[in-house]
């Protein structure tokens, strides 16, 4: 009954959002001016959109906006004016002081948990260093990111009130706090790329090791950093992707000889995805997690497809399975040829990705709608959750695919193929 007692204690106090008040104050966040009018607006107006209001002394909130016919058109389709509501926070939002060094290196160590790095580091590692390895990465990423995003949909935690937390991070705001998911990222990425490489090539261990600590502590520290955490949706983030790490190594070595001996098995992947989106946890209103549940899965099934239809990689994963993963490879000499090759090949791929996405996105925002019967124009299309989610399905598969299968077809004839291969 103590221990209880005791664990209860313990658990209340990581979510005290008074403690990501410290750890800001502790790296020299803090508020320009004395005022706390219209800090308290803005945490009613977050309160209020993530219904978990309270009452307070505060002013009221601004006047509802009332939307036009075309706009309560959207609203019918399952649009919620979250633009508007970030355009409202931001205006309520007091003046920061922060330290700028600190400021940039932790605003960079939050990017490393968002699309743009996943899609530069998951295909450098397929492009330039080992399909492999980039395939169990892929796999673990997916897990992870799927799990992370429908258990805080599930669990519905608020993230840290504010006050006593500073928001510098409004992008999340319309979003569950634990678990976070740039906390189940920034471990199980880091440590499980160290697992694979430490295993199949000789490396160093301690530097790799420091590394990944540095990598996995700067990326949960800045989500503190920007207030949009408290320390237990941190640590519930480290658990649940120690958990994962623990659970997805031992079934992809029982999973792979099966995929290797029928490959068909793969194309069941696009209607898993389905299946998935479909029972994922809803919310009351629409926010960005759903449309990038659906990019995670899409991309990443597809990358897995992608390397059994490569003939090249399906060869280079035979010789794994055959050695069950221990080549105990040398990385081999560093050299200006081989950095130049791995930085020409990613430029040559992103400059490939970036036409199909955006090209993509062009294309099915024009045929989806009218299959729904609807003729709206493009910018209202775009924020139409039933149009976004198809077309994230098809254009991240699609990127998936290319990642995987072309480009690396592309450098195959542009003579620059991965020489690991």
């Amino acid at each position: 009954m103590y221990s209880k007692v005791m664990l209860d204690t313990f658990v209340t106090s990581l979510k005290d959002p008074n403690w990501v008040a410290r750890v800001q104050s502790w790296l020299g966040v803090s508020y320009a001016e004395s005022e706390t009018n219209t800090n308290t607006l803005l945490s009613n107006q977050i309160a209020e959109f993530i219904g978990d209001t309270q009452d307070t002394d505060s002013p009221p909130p601004p006047e509802p906006y009332h939307r036009s016919p075309s706009e309560e058109r959207l609203h019918e389709l399952g649009q919620i004016d979250i633009s508007r509501r970030k355009e409202q926070l931001s205006q309520t939002r007091r003046p920061v002081r922060t330290n700028p060094i600190l400021h940039v290196y932790f605003s960079l160590a939050t990017e490393l948990g968002y699309e743009p790095f996943y899609i530069t580091f998951i295909p450098f590692i397929f492009w330039s260093y080992d399909p492999y390895i980039g395939y169990r990465i892929t796999a673990n990423w997916v897990v992870s990111m799927y799990v992370g995003q429908a258990l805080k949909n599930y669990w519905r935690i608020p993230r840290p009130a504010c006050p006593p937390a500073i928001p510098l991070e409004l992008e999340t705001a319309t979003e569950y706090g634990a678990p976070s998911t740039h906390a189940i990222v920034g471990t199980g990425l880091p440590f499980y790329t160290l697992y694979l490489v430490y295993n199949n090539y000789e490396i160093s261990f301690l530097p790799s090791l420091s590394l990944a600590v540095l990598w996995c502590v700067s990326i949960c520290l800045s989500r503190v950093y920007l207030g949009v955490h408290s320390l237990w949706d941190i640590v519930t983030g480290i658990l649940i992707s120690v958990s994962i790490l623990l659970l997805v190594e031992p079934v992809l070595n029982i999973c792979d000889p099966v995929l290797f001996e029928r490959p068909g098995f793969v194309f069941v992947l696009p209607l898993l995805q389905i299946l998935l989106i479909k029972i994922y946890p809803k919310v009351e209103w629409w926010s960005m997690d759903l449309g990038d549940t659906t990019a995670i899965l899409g991309s990443g099934s597809s990358m897995i497809m992608g390397c059994f239809l490569n003939t090249s990689y399906y060869t280079f994963f035979l010789g794994h399975l055959v050695t069950k993963g221990c080549l105990g490879f040398a990385v081999g000499t560093i050299t200006i040829e081989k950095i130049g090759l791995s930085v020409l090949r990613s430029v040559i791929g992103i400059l490939i990705l970036i036409p199909v996405r955006f090209s993509s996105k062009f294309l099915f925002y024009r045929i989806i709608p009218p299959l729904f019967g609807n003729h709206l124009p493009l910018d209202q299309v775009t924020k139409i959750p039933h149009y976004e989610l198809p077309y994230k399905y098809l254009t991240y598969n699609l990127i998936g695919l290319c990642i995987t299968l072309f480009v690396p077809k592309a450098f195959i004839l542009l003579g620059i193929p991965n020489i690991s291969l």
